[in-house]
């Protein structure tokens, strides 16, 4: 008998109500689709460092004819070269391979590269790119290992590998992730103060039955318990609206847009990645609008 009662109260309030929970339905559903990117962005930079940290090299360069560095009085010697190679393999198991890349070959992958630019490449002969080493790590954090083992050695022009390149890719994508989050918040802090309202005009509408509940002794969570589950019923729906919101994302931005353009830098976000988030976006949403009715209640019904 009370549960239906409680049920009867809430559809009166909904009915009432309508276009303020459509609202509050609108501005969750925002503040949760803004939750939600903010956690497939930082899933995507998971899935780009594993992919990218496991793909780093290192190159090695050796001094050509043609160098500026003091370092490279002139073009690296065979002598030189073996020594390089020789330090190399001192350092394993910490390198795990050392790939010898020769003119020829580095010609060959600089036409590849830039066949888009022939001129370019019509202009670029052999004798003009260094030979290198290139160099896999069994950690690729141990860099500086390989840095301090070959910088200065004679016939060494440069060790180089792709942090620096890596590091500003990844400080982007979190600075998406902190715009994200600080919209998410906006909207929440927004979403929290409209629950608010459409609970105080709720309980308002319905003053004279609150009145006389208090009346014949009815508990405070007896009396309270049908506005709070307006809130939270609001907030849930907001929730599951914003969470299609962000599968639309993923189906219409990532697969169709993003997919084809960025396939090279390692796997996106994926639909299990998608469905992870909506545990969290659905209980974010339950406890804000939840803790925003209860905290509204506390304060209007008890003046």
């Amino acid at each position: 008998m009370r549960l239906r009662f409680v049920l009867s109260e809430l559809a009166i309030g909904l009915r009432k109500n309508v276009l303020m929970m459509f609202s509050v339905v609108v501005i969750t559903a925002f503040s949760m689709l803004a939750f939600g990117v903010a956690l497939l962005v930082q899933r995507q930079v998971g899935h780009m460092k594993h992919y990218w940290y496991n793909q780093l090299q290192v190159s090695v360069y050796l001094c050509t004819a043609h160098n500026n560095n003091p370092n490279c009085p002139t073009a690296v010697t065979e002598d030189q070269t073996r020594d390089v190679q020789a330090e190399l393999e001192k350092l394993r198991p910490t390198v795990t391979s050392i790939a010898f890349v020769d003119q020829t070959k580095a010609y060959e992958l600089f036409k590849q590269e830039f066949k888009d630019a022939p001129e370019l490449v019509k202009n670029t002969t052999p004798d003009v790119l260094p030979e290198s080493f290139v160099v896999k790590l069994q950690d690729p954090k141990k860099f500086p290992v390989v840095d301090s083992a070959l910088a200065g050695k004679p016939g060494v022009d440069s060790v180089q590998d792709q942090h620096v390149f890596l590091n500003k890719l990844f400080s982007m994508l979190n600075q998406l992730r902190i715009v994200a989050i600080f919209i998410a918040i906006i909207a929440i802090i927004a979403a929290v103060i409209l629950i608010g309202v459409a609970v105080q005009v709720s309980a308002a509408s319905r003053r004279r039955e609150t009145g006389i509940m208090r009346l014949v002794g009815a508990s405070n969570m007896y009396i309270q318990l049908p506005f709070l589950l307006e809130g939270v019923l609001a907030g849930l729906v907001g929730a599951l609206v914003g969470f299609a919101g962000l599968a639309t994302v993923k189906w219409a931005v990532i697969d169709h847009s993003f997919r084809s353009v960025f396939s090279a830098v390692g796997s996106l976000v994926e639909w299990n990645d998608v469905f992870s988030t909506l545990p969290w976006v659905a209980g974010v949403a339950v406890v804000i609008s939840g803790l925003a009715s209860f905290v509204t209640l506390q304060l209007y019904l008890h003046d």
